[in-house]
């Protein structure tokens, strides 16, 4: 909660600008969001049909095998009763999977948005090309008001990284886990049925890691060390009066805004990489035991 009422209340918001060109790349950078989502929910209720309905679709028998969650039907208790009450389970298990996706998606793209907005005011810190010469007190207002924001938003890094970095640890090693042994199976199954129920649900971790995760952290990371070059580009030497206030901020921009994952690893696209390396080694290893046994 205290992460969403941060973001309502110190959030910058788009309708302050008049700019045509950052609008557009605002408004392009949420509908790239959007249609990720329904990309992402797509993906997830395809898999989620292939994964749960796909034996009672194919075999239609009122056997354990064929529920929802493999078990085993107890004399007496309706196949049916059984098969309809796995649902809240599953369902509860794909909401809350889809819930903390979304939410932790969103906020790293909308705190990218923010680094976004904060270099475009940087940049225009002593006023733009066609006002220079702007008030000393206007000058620095508008220095106070970036130095204000980035200290908001490095703060806001940290009780990020309180809120998930250990959840995302614990998502990491169940995501390569999962992956090594579905790896591992797929080599060892000789059925189509199989085959194609695995890599969809291969696929679809792949995609809700890098494109939920990974992606929006990089792209968090990369605007944020873009900061100290938009200071630099806004000619504060021109400007011997406000130095010390400018060479403070850039000692700021240079604080690394990284998301983490229990703070052992910064989570991005090279560990996502390294994650697929780890997966593959390990069911290589698994495949490779199997055969010598």
């Amino acid at each position: 909660m205290q992460l969403l009422t941060e973001m309502r209340e110190k959030f910058w918001e788009i309708d302050i600008y008049t700019d045509k060109a950052l609008i557009e790349n605002y408004q392009s950078s949420l509908d790239k969001v959007q249609m990720k989502y329904a990309l992402f929910c797509f993906i997830m209720f395809y898999t989620a049909l292939t994964y749960l309905y796909w034996r009672i679709l194919t075999d239609q028998r009122p056997i354990g095998d064929n529920l929802l969650f493999e078990s085993y039907v107890p004399e007496g208790m309706s196949f049916w009763f059984l098969l309809a009450w796995q649902h809240i389970p599953a369902g509860a298990l794909i909401s809350i999977e889809m819930a903390m996706d979304f939410l932790i998606c969103s906020i790293l793209s909308l705190s990218a948005q923010q680094y976004r907005l904060l270099r475009y005011e940087m940049e225009r810190v002593f006023g733009t090309l066609e006002k220079k010469g702007d008030s000393e007190e206007n000058i620095s207002k508008r220095i106070r008001r970036c130095n204000d924001q980035l200290t908001f938003l490095l703060s806001f890094r940290n009780t990020l990284n309180e809120a998930f970095s250990y959840l995302m640890l614990a998502y990491i090693g169940v995501v390569v886990l999962i992956l090594c042994f579905e790896v591992y199976l797929l080599f060892q199954m000789d059925s189509i049925e199989h085959i194609i129920k695995i890599l969809a649900y291969s696929g679809f971790i792949f995609f809700e890691f890098f494109v939920c995760y990974c992606y929006p952290a990089q792209d968090l990371t990369v605007d944020a060390e873009q900061l100290a070059n938009s200071i630099y580009f806004s000619e504060w030497y021109k400007y011997p009066n406000h130095c010390k206030e400018i060479l403070m901020l850039v000692g700021k921009s240079q604080i690394r805004v990284v998301f983490t994952a229990g703070g052992l690893l910064e989570l991005d696209l090279p560990t996502g990489m390294a994650a697929i390396k780890t997966m593959f080694s390990y069911s290589m290893f698994l495949r490779t035991m199997t055969m010598i046994e």
